[in-house]
């Protein structure tokens, strides 16, 4: 089965819809995600099929403060370190619900 690579678009089983660059199946580069209802729920930079807005590290990782946007609509604000989500910061689901301190 080949891997989604280059422009292109995909609708997620709960009913998000992203379009914009892909790269080994994940969605990567310039992208838009929209809800079921086609609101935006993040247009910009996607690394590794994060949606994300901060610092980023000399691979091109997120590192430091910065804001993740995932492709079901949940979103971390806090710190991360080469990619991952790293000690304090907060968790909010698609449905609204919060964690502090994930």
């Amino acid at each position: 089965m080949s891997k989604m690579e280059g422009i292109g678009a995909t609708k997620y089983h709960d009913g998000n819809e992203y379009t914009g660059g892909w790269r080994t199946d994940l969605p990567s580069g310039q992208g838009v995600l929209k809800d079921k209802e086609g609101n935006i729920l993040f247009k910009g930079n996607w690394i590794r099929g994060i949606g994300y807005v901060g610092a980023i590290n000399r691979a091109g990782l997120p590192y430091g403060k910065g804001i993740g946007t995932y492709q079901n609509g949940a979103r971390y604000e806090g710190n991360w370190v080469n990619g991952a989500r790293e000690g304090m910061g907060m968790l909010t689901e698609s449905d609204g619900r919060k964690y502090v301190d994930v």
